[in-house]
Formats: structure tokens, sequence, C-alpha cells
């Protein structure tokens, strides 16, 4: 009985952490400085189980396994969009990504996310079968030693010019199902297959890279035990002297490219975010719909 009322107690304190940490959260808001206030929300709610799907968020590709609920979808995506707008309005997120990926874990979990650990030393994650042998990228800004401090390793490639999906692939392999696998790949092939001016590729584009600098995140969920919501966000962010085109399917040059990984798994704690759900939709309003928009579906 104590330790049920102490569990009680941890998760009365966690909801009450949450509701007052989105009372003070400033997000970034599309075309304009000013903080975001109430309006109208892009809802997905289904209570039933759904096929594979995926969505643009902003600036990351979101892959949804067979069997999982509409409003578990809902809560994803909305969660981690809102992570991204905060960590937008604190930091660029092109310039101080290693600060900006900070705040966006943060922010999710504060959400009620859990954050798995990927070593019990605590070290930085270094992809298990890198494909890059270059270590000195003249010219080009970023050290690092000092990125590996902040989970990130330096993608290496044995071939003069690679893409993004080359590295980020096997990064997610080791560390997810093999659905959940399918149906990231088959999300990546999509995005790439869209013409310029669909309005999912502009989404993307626009918010995960500008001039010489990127920072985007590939998302794989996936139901866990008793149904629990799992996601494994691959988060690259790169510097290049190369004009980039379409992130996904651009031939980076590894002389002239420096790209980082990190690679992270969290599961999200229902019974802290479902009392703060409609508080997250009613701080996200319009951007919402302005930044999400389904990618597939099976």
């Amino acid at each position: 009985m104590h330790e049920e009322r102490q569990e009680h107690l941890v998760l009365d304190l966690q909801q009450h952490m949450a509701v007052k940490f989105l009372e003070h959260l400033e997000i970034e808001v599309l075309g304009s400085g000013r903080v975001w206030r109430p309006g109208s929300s892009a809802a997905l709610t289904d209570v039933q189980r759904q096929p594979r799907s995926a969505n643009v968020v902003a600036a990351s590709v979101v892959a949804f396994a067979d069997g999982l609920y509409g409003q578990q979808k809902e809560d994803l995506l909305n969660s981690t969009l809102l992570a991204q707008l905060a960590a937008n309005k604190k930091y660029d997120r092109g310039r101080d990504t290693l600060n900006w990926y900070g705040i966006y874990l943060s922010v999710l979990e504060k959400l009620g996310w859990s954050l798995e650990k990927q070593h019990a030393n605590g070290g930085p994650l270094v992809p298990e079968r890198p494909l890059v042998h270059r270590s000195d990228v003249a010219g080009l800004p970023l050290s690092p030693g000092r990125v590996s401090q902040f989970r990130f390793a330096q993608v290496r490639v044995d071939r003069p010019r690679f893409t993004t999906d080359m590295t980020v692939l096997p990064l997610l392999r080791t560390r997810i199902n093999e659905d959940a696998f399918n149906v990231t790949q088959a999300a990546l092939e999509t995005l790439k297959g869209l013409d310029d001016r669909d309005r999912r590729v502009v989404i993307f584009e626009s918010s995960s890279h500008n001039a010489g600098r990127g920072n985007f995140q590939i998302v794989a969920v996936s139901g866990g035990p008793g149904q629990e919501l799992r996601m494994t966000i691959a988060a690259v962010f790169f510097v290049t002297t190369e004009r980039v085109s379409r992130v996904l399917s651009f031939p980076f040059a590894g002389s002239s490219t420096q790209m980082f990984q990190a690679r992270d798994t969290l599961t999200l704690n229902a019974a802290v975010y479902d009392p703060i759900r409609a508080q997250v939709l009613q701080q996200l309003g319009d951007q919402a719909s302005a930044y999400i928009d389904e990618l597939m579906s099976a």
C-alpha cells in the first residue's frame, strides 16, 4: 500500500509539473515572432487500431508501425511538433543544434516521454557500422570532439558521395522491429518521390535545412509491451559548403560535409500525457495544421 501511494504521489507531481510547464512554454509561430495563444487545432483522434502510416511533422518524418491507435498517433505528432517549436523559440536549429536538441528532448520528457539510456556509462552513441572514414573537413566550423559530448557521433562514409538515408536507416535498424523499419524505409522513399512543389515536401524541406546547414529527425514508432507508445529518433544535423536541394536524396560530398547523428528511444507515460492533451492542442493552435501532413497510409 505504501509503495502504491508513493507511485500515486509521484504521478500527481509529474502531472502538476507538466501542466505548469505548458502554462509558461513559448513556441515559435509560423511567419511571426509572437508567442502563440489558443486557436483551432488539427486533431487525428480515432480510438481504433490503424494500419501503418507516416506523416511529415515540420522537420521530422514520423513512421508508424501497424496496430497503433489513432489517439496514440495524434499524441505523438502533437508532442513532437510542440517540442520542435519550443526548441526553435530558444535556439537557431541550424546554427545551435546541440542546444536545440537538448531543449527538444527536455520538452518531450516534461510532457511524459521517458528517455531510455543508450549506454550504461552514459557515453555518446556511436553507430554500430559507421559508413564513413573521413574525420577532418577543411573550412567547416564544427569540432567532432565537442559534438561527441552531446550525444552525437560523426557520420563517416567510405565513398566520395552519400545520401542521408544511407546512414539513417542502418542507425535505426538495430533498435526497431522489422515492421517499424519497413514503414520508415517506405516513408523516406515516398517523400523522396514527391514533386518539389508538393506541400509535404515544402513543409519538410523549409523546416529542415537552409544555407548549407540542416537539422532533422527520422522517427520510427511502434507499440511496446501493454501497447505503450515507443519511438526511436534518428537525429541528424550537418554543415556543408554545397547547396542542398532535397535533403534526403542530395548526394553529399564527404570532402565538403560534416554530418552528425544521434539515436534516442523514448516511451510515453500516458498517465502523465492524458491530463495535458487538451493543453498541448491549445498551445499548438493552428501550428498543428500548418506543420503536420499525412505522407502515406496503408
